[in-house]
């Protein structure tokens, strides 16, 4: 793949999996929740990870083949290391159960039970920090292979690469808030108490077999 392809691709498989991110845990309360996960059902869950893998992948080979500064290469190495991070995370904490068939109220339990816990806490920041310095060199570089030489443009380039970066980490800590403590951490309303699913809103499981 050419360096101006690997730089398109890492711009898609990022952009979709901060969207994503987003999208699923900025939700604020457990309906909200519920409805987003089940948003497209399995098809949706299945190809973002698909696609964040290959994506990732793409990234990762063109790290190793083309030639970059060695700094730039070695901060790119670690966003994309601290990414991975987070999306196995979430993967094994959202992703896979949903494709497991687990009904999304005990997603969102599972979500609620994990993520206040140092090790998971630390892994969904330091995973969306990650994701966020990723970007910003992944907007310039998809700038610079689509061909964007004019002064002007390049100044909104800059600025873009910074401002919506910036954005992502701040809307996905304040949605991380709802799990992690309990309420958002720089705006919206504060969901219920957390706890354990009602039982008059868990699903109802079948019996085992005797």
């Amino acid at each position: 793949m050419t360096r101006r392809r690997a730089d398109l691709a890492t711009l898609v498989w990022m952009s979709v999996l901060a969207t994503t991110l987003v999208w699923e845990l900025s939700a604020g309360d457990r309906a909200t929740f519920v409805e987003r996960l089940t948003s497209g059902g399995m098809t949706r869950v299945a190809l973002t990870m698909g696609l964040v893998g290959l994506g990732a992948l793409t990234t990762a080979l063109g790290l190793i083949r083309h030639e970059d500064e060695t700094g730039l290469r070695r901060l790119r190495g670690l966003a994309l290391g601290g990414t991975l991070a987070l999306v196995a995370t979430h993967a094994a904490l959202a992703w896979i159960p949903t494709l497991r068939g687990v009904a999304p109220l005990h997603v969102y339990q599972d979500l609620r039970d994990a993520l206040p816990t140092a090790p998971c806490a630390a892994v969904y920041a330091l995973g969306a920090a990650s994701l966020a310095v990723g970007l910003e060199p992944a907007l310039r570089a998809a700038a610079a292979a689509l061909g964007v030489r004019r002064e002007a443009t390049l100044r909104w380039v800059r600025g873009g690469s910074v401002l919506v970066p910036a954005l992502f980490f701040i809307v996905l800590v304040n949605g991380l808030g709802h799990f992690m403590v309990g309420r958002a951490v720089f705006f919206g309303d504060a969901p219920p108490a957390a706890g354990p699913v009602p039982a008059e809103e868990a699903p109802e499981e079948s019996e085992a077999p005797r």
